[in-house]
């Protein structure tokens, strides 16, 4: 074994134990366990490529939280049938599976969303609808529900060059009851934009390789700035989590910094509701 190997199994042992810790502490094992039964490979969840381990457990921590917040949307549904669902950004089909393997009992309509058309064709192949459209331009889509119960955009926002029109767009154009959002969760915020950074030991160059927006961090916002940009474009905070990688009552704790180097502290998950009382007194929408 290399020494480069050596580090990175080392490194990949501690972010997983962190990350078992952190759900265990956070009280999400058991939910984890359960979706995992419910949708036992996550390996094809990104259309960039396969995830290697200890990442599909990683993600699966991540969805843990994310479908916390959406049995919690569920439960506030309680006489609507069949209710409906629109994934915007949706890769794979997977939490809309959580969602209907959790809630057996209640009938769903779905819709996912992507431009990405590796993505599409993996929902529609599980019997799910799909289209392939842009999100800024999904409104006109003979297809898409406007008066949907739960919105579902999840590491979406930071990815966006314009995320601000994009919330106030949702509000605008829609009568959903519910927007369950998740995005990275920092202290501070900051531009991502890390294609143009200079890394450990490489030097910035000119000549700058072509690169897309699902590999692309524009604004990464920390949770206090983020409830800003809600409320100004027409949302109001009913529920949020902030999940961290890492457990805060045990040696694990440690492994904030090794989180922070390498990805992020955790996660930020918030349901959102309709709110126009301060995006209405802005004059220049």
């Amino acid at each position: 074994m290399t020494m480069r190997t050596y580090l990175e199994t080392t490194i990949n042992r501690i972010l997983n134990s962190s990350v078992n810790s952190a759900c265990r502490e956070q009280r999400l094992a058991e939910l984890r366990d359960t979706i995992s039964s419910i949708v036992p490979d996550i390996a094809d969840q990104c259309t960039t490529g396969e995830l290697m381990p200890p990442w599909p457990n990683i993600v699966r921590s991540r969805h843990s939280v994310q479908v916390k917040l959406m049995e919690a949307a569920v439960s506030r549904l309680d006489t609507v049938s069949p209710i409906s669902v629109v994934d915007i950004g949706d890769s794979a089909g997977t939490h809309l599976r959580y969602l209907m393997g959790l809630n057996s009992n209640r009938e769903f309509q779905s819709l996912s969303i992507n431009l990405d058309p590796i993505a599409i064709e993996k929902i529609r192949s599980i019997g799910l609808m799909a289209i392939q459209v842009r999100i800024e331009s999904m409104y006109d889509h003979p297809e898409f529900i406007s008066d949907a119960d739960i919105y579902l955009c999840f590491e979406t926002l930071e990815h966006l060059c314009d995320p601000v029109t994009f919330l106030h767009d949702l509000a605008s154009n829609t009568t959903g009851r519910y927007l369950i959002l998740s995005m990275p969760y920092l202290r501070k915020s900051r531009v991502g934009l890390h294609q143009l950074r200079a890394q450990p030991g490489h030097i910035m160059t000119d000549r700058q390789q072509p690169f897309a927006a699902e590999s692309t961090h524009i604004f990464e916002l920390c949770p206090e700035d983020w409830n800003l940009v809600f409320k100004f474009a027409g949302w109001r905070v009913v529920e949020s989590i902030r999940y961290t990688q890492y457990p805060k009552h045990n040696p694990l704790w440690l492994a904030r910094f090794l989180w922070r180097r390498l990805n992020f502290d955790g996660h930020y998950v918030v349901i959102l509701q309709p709110d126009d009382s301060i995006s209405s007194q802005y004059l220049d929408w």
